[in-house]
């Protein structure tokens, strides 16, 4: 496929497409507006998986972080506890960063786990 970032916006993605036969066909066979719905859906998808998949990511460092914030935690401890206590920490900024909107963490270039994670029931498992 040759849509495969999605950030890609309707205009840029015809014009990459707009020499590929399948595309003229899907086009002239199918219209303009469903077209764009298409793409819009496919481009979803895109962000749907860049999303599962940087959450695993994520997900997977979590334990380290515990690991080195949280050596000595109290078994019993609540993971909204556990929470509290590691951003009391110097060294949580390391690991964990505050972004502004829900979905910087998606194109976000820092490697540091995104403190919304803390936020998914996957976390709290780990």
């Amino acid at each position: 496929e040759k849509i495969s970032d999605f950030q890609t916006a309707w205009s840029q993605g015809q014009n990459s497409l707009k020499d590929e036969v399948a595309f003229k066909h899907y086009v002239q066979l199918c219209g303009m507006d469903t077209s764009i719905s298409i793409f819009s859906q496919h481009t979803a998808k895109l962000k749907d998986k860049k999303k599962e998949s940087k959450q695993s990511e994520h997900l997977t460092r979590i334990n380290s972080a515990l690991d080195v914030l949280l050596p000595n935690v109290k078994e019993d401890s609540t993971w909204l506890e556990c929470q509290k206590e590691m951003e009391t920490l110097q060294e949580f900024n390391q690991y964990f960063v505050s972004l502004e909107n829900d979905d910087d963490w998606l194109v976000t270039r820092d490697s540091r786990i995104p403190l919304s994670i803390l936020g998914l029931p996957q976390a709290a498992i780990c």
